[in-house]
């Protein structure tokens, strides 16, 4: 993925998994459960499924067994699924089940979303990411070194700016 591609994180790919956040679907970052939108039943079996993760490591971080470890991969790809058919084909969903099973490919919905809110929840993310996306490129366009633009702000009222330093 080119340097221009790694905010497709925040406009189309979904990761499921746990990583100590507030939920397991991350879109960038971990998205709340009440944010997604996603139905109360696909929540309650994503929010069992972190349980059993957790559950099923010892205190160094390795599976109690095979078994839990193969449990935890086959509902992580079935969980996967189902996300992405209720929020669509617009997204690629993919799991990430820390080492338990080979993650599968992305989960793309061949179908409808089946669950408009959770769509439009993850679809208004996508604009607001893609919104802020095109505001970053119009200030670097702006800029005439091409160099991300960020300043620092002291106590005084002060303000640096990078570029500013030959000017010093």
């Amino acid at each position: 993925m080119g340097p221009d591609h790694w905010h497709d994180f925040e406009t189309r790919i979904v990761l499921v998994g746990p990583d100590y956040g507030c939920s397991v679907i991350w879109f960038s970052d971990p998205v709340p459960y009440e944010e997604t939108r996603l139905s109360s039943d696909l929540v309650r079996r994503l929010t069992a499924w972190e349980e059993l993760y957790y559950r099923g490591l010892d205190d160094e971080m390795k599976w109690r067994s095979g078994q839990l470890r193969e449990r935890f991969g086959l509902d992580g790809i079935e969980l996967s699924d189902a996300v992405s058919k209720e929020i669509g084909p617009e997204f690629e969903v993919r799991l990430r089940s820390n080492g338990a099973i080979q993650d599968p490919p992305p989960f793309v919905s061949d179908t409808p979303a089946t669950n408009s809110a959770a769509r439009e929840a993850f679809a208004f993310r996508a604009r607001r990411a893609r919104d802020d996306w095109a505001r970053l490129r119009r200030i670097q366009a702006e800029n005439e070194t091409g160099s991300p633009i960020w300043s620092a702000h002291s106590a005084s009222g002060a303000i640096f700016r990078p570029n500013d330093v030959d000017r010093l």
